[in-house]
């Protein structure tokens, strides 16, 4: 599983770090049994070989960043 999240001070949120705010739903992955989770910053290749075009809209990741929570079953 794949997820891309673009978080920027704009959206209100009340703290903005990044990936630091992808934290707890790693957690909440790993709490559920998908032992295999990476954090990483987005690249263009990510979004390219996503297909999205809402992420192509938003200019991930040159004019906004974004990360890939990936997690997986196993060790």
């Amino acid at each position: 599983m794949r997820i891309l999240a673009s978080l920027v001070e704009r959206d209100n949120l009340l703290e903005v770090g990044g990936a630091a705010l992808l934290q707890p739903m790693e957690q909440a992955l790993r709490a559920a049994g998908l032992s295999r989770t990476y954090l990483s910053q987005a690249t263009n290749a990510d979004v390219v070989g996503l297909g999205s075009s809402w992420a192509k809209r938003l200019g991930i990741p040159d004019r906004r960043p974004a990360w890939f929570l990936s997690a997986r079953w196993g060790d």
